[in-house]
């Protein structure tokens, strides 16, 4: 019986302790403002709309979106 009570406090207590090292993540990433430059040498810059992996699609300041993948990028 002593044995289940410690492990649930010591349970309980590292939980607490795992909550207050790592920092809350607020940043709404729709925001996340970005500059592109293209291996031909433009320019682009907007907002993250949509990132999957090695594509992403920028909402430019134009409100016209366009996709990019990373090998098209510098």
């Amino acid at each position: 019986m002593r044995i289940n009570i410690l492990s649930m406090l010591l349970l309980v207590v590292h939980m607490n302790f795992a909550q207050s090292f790592m920092p809350a993540y607020n940043e709404d990433f729709g925001s996340t403002e970005i500059e592109v430059i293209f291996d031909e040498g433009s320019i682009q810059k907007g907002r993250v709309d949509v990132y999957i992996f090695t594509r992403m699609t920028i909402k430019l300041e134009n409100g016209e979106k366009i996709k990019v993948g990373t090998k098209e990028m510098k």
